[in-house]
């Protein structure tokens, strides 16, 4: 009987490991390596430079005399396609010094300096932006200028100040910055510095301006922003 039972024991045995075999499988593991996420580039260049000064400079300006023409040519250099630029506007404008003829026109009187004193930001005061009249203004050979300046973007007319003309200071309104009106949502140039788009805009001084803006000056900033998506 003890033989039987070692038998049985034996063969169990046996059978255990014949049945715990039946679990083991081949394999083999290979690895990735090397896997790099880099970030792309969106670079826009004016003019071939991460930006500029001086591409609208007009001295000793007259009412109705010389105007001046600048352009700016975008690339984007980047290997990440944009979806739209965006133009924007800032001016300062300061009164820069004071002469006889000026302080007259404010009621005041001249001797060798003037008794009006001027402050910049004064309305009606400092704000020859509000004279500098656009006469043209493109962006890759097509007019950015309404036909109706009166027309309603942003909730603002074109001719934001209302003075019967387009000027520098109209464009810092959101009828030209808002979402969809004329400085919204422009052609991009494509990756690589290929098909430049190029913003073009002539000023002058309009005829209108009288002695209150004599001497008178303005700074402009024109920002462009060139966006990856539409959102932005």
């Amino acid at each position: 009987m003890k033989k039987i039972l070692l038998s049985l024991s034996i063969i169990t045995a046996v059978a255990a490991i014949v049945i715990g075999g039946t679990f083991a499988y081949f394999s083999d593991v290979e690895t990735s390596n090397g896997n790099v996420f880099t970030a792309g580039t969106l670079d826009l260049k004016t003019n071939d430079a991460d930006g500029v000064t001086a591409t609208w400079v007009l001295a000793d300006m007259a009412p109705g005399g010389a105007s001046v023409t600048g352009s700016m040519v975008l690339k984007n250099t980047g290997t990440v396609a944009g979806d739209h630029v965006e133009i924007s506007v800032v001016n300062t404008p300061i009164e820069n010094a004071i002469n006889e003829p000026e302080c007259v026109a404010y009621g005041g009187t001249w001797t060798g300096t003037c008794s009006v004193t001027f402050l910049d930001g004064v309305a009606g005061r400092n704000d020859i932006d509000k004279k500098l009249k656009i006469t043209a203004m493109t962006y890759t050979g097509t007019s950015l200028i309404p036909a109706d300046l009166n027309t309603i973007c942003g909730g603002v007319a074109y001719d934001a100040n209302q003075n019967g003309y387009l000027d520098l200071d109209d464009l810092e309104a959101a009828s030209w910055t808002g979402e969809g009106c004329q400085l919204d949502n422009l052609a991009i140039p494509d990756t690589g510095g290929a098909t430049p788009k190029t913003f073009s805009m002539t000023v002058q001084l309009d005829s209108s301006t009288d002695n209150n803006y004599q001497t008178d000056q303005n700074t402009m900033v024109i920002t462009f922003v060139l966006n990856q998506d539409s959102t932005q």
